[in-house]
């Protein structure tokens, strides 16, 4: 007597058009976690639909992990605010998304230590990052995390400036720099643009 057929014996060409049917991703990533072969299917069926990821209020982490473990290698933009951002997400990008070349964050006091150590895990793919920070973030680990972005070309930064900004000088391939501070109550320090970006040879804006 032959074994019944289950899910996992249909072809991916099947399993896209399920999962297609699914109402939402949610129901998708809950199938796609159930078995290795459904989530190769789950890729498949995405394509290059996470591209561009940016992370949902309220949506579990669990199951963006199985997303990002699945379809990480092809997503090159990450988009996350503070109110997104998760110590778990972070790490999950830094191990699943070898590809990601720009990133737009918005950070807190609460998640600058995981930052710090998301960017020093993208040292060698990352050559876009914009970053905003409230008034309450310590910015000089952050920015020295930045520093050892040696692939960088472009840099917005807007929030408190502080000493850790004169690390940027280690970005010698900067194209594009941009500086905006936002710190309440607090007196902006002096930078020395000229000592900052004097070995930025291929440096095109500045503001």
């Amino acid at each position: 007597m032959r074994n019944p057929r289950t899910i996992i014996d249909l072809p991916l060409e099947v399993l896209d058009i399920i999962f297609s049917n699914l109402r939402n991703l949610r129901d998708k990533l809950r199938l796609a976690q159930l078995d290795d072969y459904l989530g190769k299917a789950f890729s498949y069926h995405s394509r290059s639909d996470y591209k561009k990821f940016s992370p949902k209020i309220h949506f579990p982490v669990r199951l963006y992990r199985v997303l990002l473990a699945n379809c990480g290698t092809s997503i090159v933009e990450f988009t996350c605010g503070s109110d997104t951002w998760s110590d778990l997400l972070a790490k999950s990008i830094a191990k699943y998304c070898p590809n990601l070349e720009s990133v737009n964050i918005s950070a807190t006091l609460r998640n600058s230590h995981s930052l710090q150590f998301f960017l020093l895990n993208m040292t060698n793919s990352l050559i876009s990052v914009e970053l905003k920070l409230n008034d309450s973030c310590q910015s000089p680990r952050i920015l020295n995390a930045v520093a050892e972005l040696k692939q960088l070309k472009k840099f917005l930064y807007e929030g408190y400036i502080d000493r850790g900004v004169n690390q940027l000088s280690k970005l010698v391939d900067l194209e594009e720099l941009q500086l905006v501070y936002q710190g309440r109550g607090y007196r902006c320090r002096a930078v020395n643009l000229l000592q900052i970006c004097g070995n930025m040879t291929n440096l095109r804006c500045l503001t």
